[in-house]
């Protein structure tokens, strides 16, 4: 069985990685990337109004993920338990709404897509 590793948004199969611009709606919003929709969701769920917009005022991943770290009244516990709801949900509308990364990722057929981060 054949492993994909993929991490940055600028490295081989980068059409994998959060950061990857990749438009999509989700409930009448408009995403650019799955680390937007991640991040604006992490907001919405602990109630910081003000971060979720912020989040939705940029498209620069780095940008986000430093957004997504200021998100107020913030309980790991509650976002550990929902938060593969919510990547699931990004996934598949990314995916579906995208026909040539939905082609791609079809491609990789029964491979372990594996996220390989450094750290």
């Amino acid at each position: 069985m054949s492993v994909i590793c993929f991490h940055n948004p600028n490295e081989e199969n980068a059409y994998l990685s959060n950061w990857y611009p990749s438009p999509f709606t989700v409930e009448k919003k408009n995403f650019s990337s799955m680390e937007q929709f991640m991040m604006y969701r992490k907001a919405i769920c602990f109630g910081d109004e003000a971060v979720s917009k912020n989040i939705l005022s940029t498209d620069d991943a780095s940008q986000i993920k430093a957004l997504g770290r200021q998100v107020k009244n913030y309980d790991e516990h509650i976002w550990n338990g929902i938060r593969q709801i919510v990547v699931y949900k990004g996934l598949l509308a990314k995916f579906s709404q995208n026909e040539d990364l939905k082609d791609r990722l079809k491609s990789t057929g029964e491979a372990i897509l594996a996220e390989c981060a450094v750290k």
